[in-house]
C-alpha cells in the first residue's frame, strides 16, 4: 500500500513539474516562434513593395545669388552615396510639397528596418529560451524524477560511490 502512495506521489510531482514548468515553457516558445513566422513574412511582404529608396527629408533654405534678403525653404531629399568607398551626403531637390511617392517610400523603408530589428530581436529571445529549456528546466524535471524513483525504488549505491566514501 505505502509503494502505491508513493507512486502517486511520483506521478503527482511529474505532473505538477509538467504542468507548472514545461508545458508554460513551451507554449511560450511556441508563442515566440509563431510571431517571429508571421514577422518574417510581413518582411518579405515589405520586400516585394519596396524600391531600396534610403534616406530622410529636410527642408532647407536657398538664398538667391541676386537678393542676399530673402530666404526661400525647399524640401530635399537626404541620402547617403558610397561612392569610391567614401561616405558622401547628397541631396535631390524635391520642391516646395513632398512627393506622395517618395513619402510611401521612406514609410516602407522604415518600417522594413523596424521589421528586421524585431525580427532579430525575437531570434535572440528564441534562443535564449531554448538554451533556457535544455540547460534548465528539462534537467531539473529529470532531476527531481530520479530522485523521486531512488527515493521509492532505494536503490544501493554503486561500487564506485561506495569506494569514495570509504576513502
Amino acid at each position: 500500500m505505502s509503494e502505491e502512495r508513493e507512486l502517486k506521489q511520483i506521478e503527482e510531482t511529474f505532473r505538477t513539474l509538467i504542468e507548472k514548468q514545461l508545458i508554460p515553457a513551451f507554449e511560450h516558445l511556441l508563442y515566440m516562434v509563431q510571431r517571429y513566422y508571421e514577422l518574417y513574412k510581413e518582411f518579405l511582404e515589405q520586400e516585394v513593395e519596396y524600391s531600396g529608396l534610403r534616406g530622410w527629408v529636410e527642408f532647407k533654405w536657398v538664398c538667391p545669388k541676386k537678393n542676399y534678403n530673402k530666404k526661400y525653404w525647399y524640401y530635399y531629399l537626404r541620402y547617403y552615396d558610397y561612392a569610391g568607398g567614401k561616405k558622401i551626403k547628397r541631396s535631390k531637390y524635391l520642391g516646395k510639397v513632398i512627393p506622395r511617392e517618395i513619402l510611401e517610400e521612406l514609410m516602407k523603408s522604415k518600417r522594413a528596418r523596424l521589421l528586421l530589428r524585431e525580427l532579430h530581436e525575437l531570434e535572440r529571445k528564441i534562443e535564449k529560451e531554448a538554451k533556457f529549456l535544455a540547460k534548465v528546466v528539462i534537467p531539473d524535471i529529470a532531476r527531481v524524477l530520479i530522485s523521486k524513483v531512488e527515493e521509492l525504488a532505494e536503490v544501493p549505491p554503486t561500487p564506485e560511490e561506495e569506494g569514495k566514501v570509504e576513502k
